[in-house]
């Protein structure tokens, strides 16, 4: 996600910005270091030096900071962001699970009966255009069995400072 520019609002104690996905908004709460009465936000700007891909603020006392865009889309709840970083944990998962198995890469593809490419192309982290059924083949040869805990959101505005986890094991999958 690009930022194309950053606004701050002492007021209200949150950063607005223009991304490249609409505009979305930051609260000071969830910002290290935080802004509290007596050292405000002073300036904010999207970052060229970090690809405008974060922006920066600066405080009254001279106290900087930077804010990734995940942080963004993650406080946002971005449904783009989260899937990919639901698919990135299981990824992580996989892999961790494919290194610590007494089967090699070879026997792994013969059972789940995929190709060897696809199985590289499952491990390849950066690689987000994956196969559930074929991740979930690998799990299964592995003897690992995946659970899905699926159950209503908290509304955005509950607690401003709680965010969403994911957590993937080699044993099951959990959304909290």
């Amino acid at each position: 996600m690009k930022i194309k520019s950053v606004q701050y609002n002492n007021r209200r104690k949150v950063f607005s910005l223009d991304t490249d996905r609409g505009k979305m908004e930051f609260p000071y709460a969830c910002a290290d270091p935080q802004p509290v009465r007596g050292n405000y936000v002073r300036e904010a700007f999207a970052d060229p030096e970090l690809g405008n891909e974060a922006f920066t603020y600066r405080l009254e006392s001279g106290e900087e900071g930077a804010i990734h865009g995940d942080s963004v889309l993650e406080q946002n709840q971005d449904p783009d962001h989260l899937s990919e970083l639901m698919l990135y944990h299981m990824n992580l998962a996989l892999r961790k699970t494919v290194a610590e198995s007494s089967l090699s890469k070879r026997e792994i593809i013969r059972k789940s009966k995929i190709s060897a490419p696809q199985l590289y192309h499952l491990l390849n982290p950066a690689n987000s255009q994956k196969s559930a059924s074929q991740i979930f083949r690998v799990f299964y040869v592995l003897d690992r069995d995946l659970e899905f805990n699926i159950r209503e959101r908290r509304p955005r505005h509950a607690s401003v400072g709680t965010r969403r986890r994911y957590a993937v094991s080699a044993a099951t999958t959990k959304v909290f």
